[in-house]
């Protein structure tokens, strides 16, 4: 009886706020929001298409990162937001950094090459960018991009949460050709454009963002934006449940797994082992790595490698590095 009643108790306290938030986001909806079926009044959300960029020197880790800081971002829009239904552009994986095999094509690459997009799209609604190209007949006019800049001014003077509106965005980057902004653009910079860009200083989480895109989606009529430097915005609920569900959805492509078990299948001469090899794998990082452990030179790691090899007997090492073959 006792439990009855303190959910009695909290229900009439919730519900007045419920209806609250409720009440604030119908009385934002536009009349493109509302719609009519079988003569009952309905709400039909605009749909957003968001894309995202990194610091193009970024690795393939950290990119994945940021994809759950952005996918966690629009799926909380998606499930507390009546008037936006948001769909995140894929952004390509294009030249980067630590790619070293030039003689592999490597640039305007789909995520279907690397993850399952039926997968991904368990979680929060996707698309390849290329795709998106292709349903605009070829031309992308993006209608904001937003620069983020990290802000370490004031840190431990005033609240953590930041986000001002600075000046248009670096030349260098993006420049403007007549009555619109151009760029790469992950190598497609022939076929998309942008009508604006704009540089923000950030400080904050991916839900704070969030908030910010709400308000200005309330207050322009926007179909297509843009966040670039995505990785200044840091995770608010990591290692939490709605992270390790998105983490869970990037499954890796059929595509990947069967050149990895071919790979395997190559080196292993162990015909008893099923699953991986009589081999030892090793991760070797060299090139930017060096700048900041130039200490931990090739003698080093060949010493701990031949420790390992003797202690599970095995004499076949297989290296995935970025390094050259003067050991930098």
């Amino acid at each position: 009886m006792l439990i009855f009643w303190q959910n009695y108790i909290s229900l009439i306290i919730l519900c007045p706020i419920l209806i609250k938030a409720v009440s604030n986001q119908i009385r934002n909806l536009k009349p493109e929001h509302l719609c009519q079926e079988e003569g009952n009044f309905c709400i039909k959300p605009k749909e957003i298409f968001l894309l995202y960029d990194v610091n193009p020197v970024e690795g393939f880790n950290l990119r994945r990162d940021v994809y759950i800081r952005i996918a966690n971002l629009v799926k909380k829009i998606n499930n507390e937001r009546i008037e936006f239904r948001f769909k995140l552009v894929l952004p390509p994986w294009h030249n980067l950094y630590h790619w070293k095999s030039k003689q592999v094509q490597q640039s305007m690459l789909d995520w279907k090459n690397f993850f399952d997009i039926n997968s991904l799209k368990e979680y929060i609604p996707v698309i390849e960018l290329s795709d998106i190209i292709n349903e605009t007949n070829g031309t992308l006019i993006l209608d904001q991009i937003y620069f983020l800049e990290n802000d370490f001014e004031n840190f431990n003077n005033e609240p953590f949460n930041k986000f001002l509106f600075q000046d248009n965005c670096d030349q260098k980057i993006y420049f403007k050709e007549k009555e619109f902004i151009r760029g790469n653009f992950w190598g497609y910079g022939h076929k998309i454009r942008a009508k604006k860009c704009q540089k923000i200083k950030f400080r904050g989480t991916n839900f704070y963002l969030g908030d910010n895109l709400i308000k200005i989606l309330r207050q322009q009529d926007s179909k297509f934006l843009m966040i670039d430097r995505a990785e200044a915005v840091i995770h608010q609920d990591y290692g939490q449940s709605e992270y390790w569900k998105c983490r869970k959805s990037m499954k890796f492509s059929h595509i990947l797994v069967d050149k990895g078990l071919d790979l395997v299948k190559s080196l292993n001469t162990d015909e008893k082992k099923k699953i991986g090899g009589n081999y030892l794998a090793v991760h070797l990082r060299r090139g930017d790595f060096l700048k900041h452990r130039p200490s931990v030179s090739i003698e080093k790691i060949c010493k701990q490698v031949k420790m390992v090899l003797e202690q599970v007997n095995l004499k076949k090492v297989f290296i995935a590095t970025d390094g050259t073959e003067s050991g930098n």
